[in-house]
């Protein structure tokens, strides 16, 4: 079994010269992959040194941090962009995040809209039909609103797609779960009805 560190922030000072020894106590814990998330311009750089140092092991994404949004998110999705050419394997880190302060709530949305439409991804292969696979497990239905998608425990989080314990055959079916879900939620968030959530 692979184990896959999808966010560690080895560019972080904190890290600075231990980058090795940590590395070699992860793969020795059975950690093989580790992915390496973007903060912002001010540490992007040092990202991309860390990995190129690490080739196969660390992997660089791209994005936003969400508390690095304020007035002059358009500047930073830019400089992000300006980083595109280069071979990274996820968006990230990019979301909301308002643990700090809603003062950019406005702009923290439409950070995360630009970087989700407009972000450049090719996808260079597939690992095949055999590992084709689903997710199984997840947030129970019955503690989701099905006609909005909200969490009947939690108001203003929404939990469409693999994120539910719902599973069926390879072949679309989980597509179309994802697809329902996401209307279903978009409308209530939008204010709409799209009667998706109905049956």
């Amino acid at each position: 079994m692979t184990f896959i560190d999808t966010h560690c922030h080895l560019s972080d000072g904190a890290f600075a010269g231990e980058e090795d020894s940590y590395i070699q106590r992860a793969k020795e814990a059975g950690v093989e992959i580790m992915l390496q998330p973007d903060v912002d311009s001010r540490e992007r750089q040092s990202m991309f040194d860390v990995t190129g140092r690490h080739p196969g092991v660390l992997f660089p994404m791209l994005g936003l941090y969400p508390g690095s949004v304020d007035k002059e998110w358009e500047k930073e999705i830019g400089r992000m962009l300006e980083y595109s050419d280069k071979k990274v394997v996820a968006i990230g880190e990019i979301g909301l995040d308002y643990y700090y302060g809603k003062e950019f709530e406005k702009e923290q949305r439409e950070a995360l809209v630009r970087v989700t439409k407009e972000f450049p991804l090719t996808l260079t292969s597939l690992r095949g039909f055999n590992e084709a696979v689903i997710t199984r497990g997840g947030v129970s239905v019955k503690d989701i609103n099905p006609k909005t998608m909200e969490a009947k425990n939690c108001r203003n989080l929404y939990v469409i797609g693999e994120l539910l314990d719902v599973d069926a055959f390879t072949g679309g079916y989980n597509l179309q779960i994802a697809w329902c879900t996401a209307a279903s939620c978009a409308a209530a968030l939008a204010g709409t009805d799209t009667g998706a959530g109905n049956d």
